[in-house]
């Protein structure tokens, strides 16, 4: 759970974003912060340094076996055993705090930097909460215009039967 700066802090930002960003501002007055949670990963600094890792190496895909969204290669620590772990620092790998998110519907890598997302998964890590609110924002709005989308075919579709 977030603490109560880290809470006022990304109620503002998606306040922010929800005045700039229409897809966004379609979500309403959801609390961001309840989709945001901190915690510790790995980082990996590249693909490459992912061999080192062995079978779990297979973490750092998304459910349907691609790699993830976003520019960065992390993982929540817990995933790993303390012996995957130091691998993965020998490897070039690096232990850090950040944040993990909500993350219904990919949203593009170049959306920002500082994140990587695993849609099938449904789970997105960041390594500031910036980042984390406004990845997550667009995740979550993606997901919803999707649904409003399928629910005006479907209505559609049963008009015309």
């Amino acid at each position: 759970m977030l603490n109560e700066s880290q809470q006022m802090l990304a109620e503002m930002l998606f306040t922010m974003l929800r005045t700039t960003n229409t897809t966004i501002a379609r979500l309403g007055d959801i609390n961001i912060a309840e989709h945001i949670r901190p915690t510790w990963f790995l980082q990996m600094p590249n693909a490459e340094s992912l061999s080192a890792l062995g079978d779990a190496a297979s973490h750092f895909r998304d459910g349907d076996g691609n790699n993830p969204d976003g520019d960065l290669l992390l993982q929540v620590a817990s995933a790993f055993t303390p012996d995957e772990l130091g691998a993965g620092v020998r490897a070039g790998g690096q232990l850090a705090d950040g944040y993990k998110f909500s993350y219904p519907r990919r949203v593009g890598a170049r959306i920002m930097s500082g994140w990587c997302g695993y849609a099938t998964l449904g789970v997105g890590y960041a390594r500031c909460l910036e980042v984390a609110v406004a990845v997550c924002a667009t995740s979550l709005a993606a997901a919803k215009e999707e649904e409003a989308a399928s629910l005006a075919a479907q209505a559609k579709e049963e008009e015309q039967d």
